[in-house]
């Protein structure tokens, strides 16, 4: 069972992207947390590279899909502090990593110091992210 906060709550009602539409994912691959070194190359910057250079600097919002479910608006508005909401999902299921509200991996939860985080084991295939 999952408490559901209000955030929680507005991130699930609010998500556009029903569990049918989600892109599939392919096989994992090594992921570092640490960008490699640039070598000399990539760091002459002609005006051909500019815009996508530029494209590499944007931030995007970045979210954690726990669990989906439909709920009727007056158990909705029934809840209280301490109210159970219960999901399908089982607690030990990956979780899905949204950027722009599109599918971009699927992780599991980990503690990072006193932080939420989440382990990367699969990335979604780029072609089916970008439609």
């Amino acid at each position: 069972m999952m408490v559901l906060t209000q955030e929680k709550a507005r991130a699930t009602t609010s998500d556009p992207e029903p569990p049918g539409n989600r892109a599939e994912i392919a096989a994992p691959h090594p992921v570092s947390a640490f960008p490699a070194a640039p070598d000399a190359a990539s760091k002459a910057c002609t005006p051909a590279s500019e815009p996508a250079h530029g494209l590499l600097r944007l931030t995007v919002p970045l979210r954690v899909r726990v669990a989906e479910r439909q709920m009727r608006v007056r158990a909705i508005l029934d809840l209280t502090p301490g109210s159970i909401v219960e999901f399908d999902t089982p607690a030990s299921s990956e979780l899905d990593l949204l950027a722009n509200n599109r599918l971009i991996a699927r992780g599991v939860a980990v503690k990072v110091g006193e932080n939420f985080g989440l382990q990367v084991t699969q990335v979604a295939s780029p072609s089916r992210t970008a439609s």
